[in-house]
């Protein structure tokens, strides 16, 4: 009986020992999947910041360019409303000519 028991026990023993090394083998790849999730969370954390950034600058580059428009669109208004003025003043001194051709 003696020695049925210490053979069980050597059989408890060395299965507890084999489950023990596949719950540390499972450990160690649990640690990479998690480290490596980590990492890509990381990254896409960093390529995120990068978009951001980016969009950022297009932003500015947008309202310069909004605001360049503008003052261009102003300058043509301002131009137009001259180039009207000086075309009423052509045609004054057109009928003034006219009007003295005639005296």
């Amino acid at each position: 009986m003696v020695g049925k028991k210490s053979h069980k026990g050597l059989l408890d023993h060395n299965m507890l020992r084999v489950a023990l090394r596949d719950l540390e083998r499972d450990l160690r790849n649990t640690t990479n999947e998690k480290n490596n999730i980590k990492h890509r969370l990381t990254n896409l954390a960093e390529t995120l910041v990068d978009i951001r950034v980016g969009e950022t600058r297009l932003r500015r580059q947008l309202d310069k360019s909004t605001s360049r428009e503008l003052r261009l669109v102003l300058q043509r208004q301002n131009l137009k409303a001259k180039l009207s003025n000086v075309s009423k003043r052509i045609r004054k001194v057109k009928q003034i000519k006219t009007k003295l051709a005639r005296v």
